[in-house]
């Protein structure tokens, strides 16, 4: 079942985000990332968490800052289950596109997002690993809610985006979500990740 995060959560949180991300948030930017009225959900089976999601919301954007999934429930489907709650979540807050980033190299994650309907909308070169490999920004465009007679109500807003000025990312694998995060936690309004694939 997927809910929202709380705080009793973190430390559960942070136990899967320890042992999935290579640069891994501190239980300081999950408190600050619920403190700030992200978007945080956990999915819990049996009393056990077994993945988590940060989405940042903006005007009319939103960017996915963090999504792990334990180690012992990846390759289930769970990653890819979560991922959908988010572009769910977006498309009734009338959020019409969700960035993230992805390692170039992570082509498991690569081919779920491209089967989430996220395309390549640029490249960062060397932003991970102090240069050594660069990151895919990828985005979707998010339909909106059907009205009861069944048409959108509203309609979606073209592409357009900026890549040197937007720091977006996230990552996961194919059945699974590792994790991907954002190394420093954006401020309200920014748009701002470093997400890594662990």
């Amino acid at each position: 079942m997927i809910r929202s995060m709380t705080l009793s959560d973190v430390d559960d949180v942070l136990a899967i985000e320890l042992s999935v991300q290579a640069y891994p948030w501190t239980r300081g930017n999950f408190v600050d990332a619920l403190n700030s009225g992200y978007l945080a959900y956990v999915d819990e089976a049996a009393g056990e968490l077994r993945g988590f999601s940060v989405l940042m919301p903006g005007v009319d954007e939103a960017e996915l800052l963090n999504i792990g999934v334990a180690a012992s429930h990846q390759r289930k489907g769970l990653g890819r289950e979560m991922l959908a709650a988010m572009q769910d979540e977006a498309a009734q807050r009338r959020l019409f596109r969700v960035f993230l980033e992805v390692r170039a190299s992570n082509l498991a994650a690569i081919a779920l997002y491209c089967r989430a309907g996220f395309s390549e909308v640029g490249l960062r070169r060397g932003y991970y690993g102090h240069g050594s490999e660069d990151a895919l920004v990828m985005a979707c465009d998010i339909p909106s809610p059907l009205t009861p007679d069944g048409t959108t109500s509203q309609s979606t807003k073209p592409a357009s985006v900026q890549v040197a000025g937007y720091l977006p990312q996230v990552g996961e694998g194919d059945e699974s979500v590792e994790g991907i995060n954002s190394s420093s936690l954006p401020q309200a309004g920014e748009r701002l990740g470093e997400r890594e694939y662990g």
